[in-house]
């Protein structure tokens, strides 16, 4: 009797054992990443320290003449929309649209790869914001830059540059009507409490700076496309297992977030292009570029440049 519940028991154990065997497990939608958060390849992502000091970071191929020293956020800044009333309707103010005014409007819009993508003079917003103001002319600059995170992007918001061996005035000195910050999301800081609250910091940076430097300047924060966890930079440089691309995904998608919730709390004009890109937890396949799977496609471009038209009319930016 002893014998039959020994082979009893040791069949059980064994039959757990190959069945336990051939699980695969499941993959955690986020990882906890140590402060030394380091992507693959610097083509997408740059490579953060983990620091506390705020300074720029650039690939030695990309941007020149990076400050040295970090700097202080103003932090006594109170935006000066009031946007606690919804915003008017397109048909509310269809009849106040000027079809004869031949006003200069300045954009400027600041971001990383995926304000880049964009292309120069960014034509999608010209064409859309023709649509709601068609008797304006409007004079649109790309400040987008490959590999560039918020804190190169803070940089370049008050000093010249050199990117690509071109040179480029300050955002500040073109005297825009309206500076449009994109998330810079894609570039972020890895997902740890630390990053996003060093992401936060920069955008209460940048948006102070602009409100000593340039009072009359209004801003939008905006929120591109989402990306997509199953084909997350699939064609690009990056070779990404599929762990990877989840975790990668997930990360930008709180940066995204993060651009929101800074927009609400602090009152700024928010252009909402992740929300709707995203179906299901993921980013609809269709607004992603097929040649890396990261930056916005066509219809991505359209998407994100008629919900910054939106935003700007809304508002009445202008």
């Amino acid at each position: 009797m002893a014998l039959l519940i020994f082979l009893l028991f040791f069949f059980c154990t064994f039959h757990q054992k190959i069945i336990a065997s051939n699980v695969t497990p499941n993959i955690p939608m986020y990882y906890q990443l140590l402060e030394a958060y380091r992507p693959a390849s610097p083509y997408y992502y740059l490579k953060i320290s983990p620091t506390s000091t705020l300074q720029p970071k650039t690939s030695p191929a990309s941007i020149k003449s990076v400050p040295t020293q970090a700097f202080s956020p103003i932090s006594s800044y109170s935006p000066r929309l009031n946007l606690s009333a919804s915003a008017p309707s397109i048909n509310s103010l269809s009849g106040q649209i000027l079809g004869t005014q031949t006003r200069l409007m300045t954009i400027a819009v600041l971001g990383d790869s995926m304000t880049n993508a964009l292309g120069n003079n960014i034509p999608s917003l010209e064409m859309a914001l023709k649509k709601y103001y068609p008797g304006y002319q409007f004079r649109i600059l790309n400040y987008g830059a490959e590999s560039s995170n918020i804190e190169n992007g803070f940089y370049r918001l008050t000093n010249d540059f050199e990117l690509l061996g071109k040179k480029y005035a300050s955002i500040i000195s073109q005297e825009p009507d309206i500076i449009i910050i994109e998330s810079f999301a894609y570039n972020n800081f890895g997902n740890t409490q630390s990053g996003i609250d060093r992401h936060w910091t920069n955008l209460s940076a940048i948006t102070a700076t602009i409100a000593q430097d340039s009072p009359t300047t209004k801003i939008v924060i905006a929120a591109t496309i989402s990306p997509n966890s199953n084909v997350f930079a699939d064609d690009s440089l990056d070779k990404l297992t599929v762990g990877e691309k989840i975790e990668r995904s997930n990360t930008v998608k709180l940066y995204l977030q993060n651009a929101i919730n800074f927009a609400k709390t602090q009152n700024y004009p928010l252009a909402d292009t992740f929300s709707p890109s995203m179906k299901n937890g993921e980013g609809i396949k269709e607004f992603i570029s097929e040649s890396d799977h990261i930056r916005p496609s066509a219809l991505g471009i359209q998407l994100f440049c008629e919900t910054l038209a939106k935003t700007i009319f809304d508002y009445r930016l202008i």
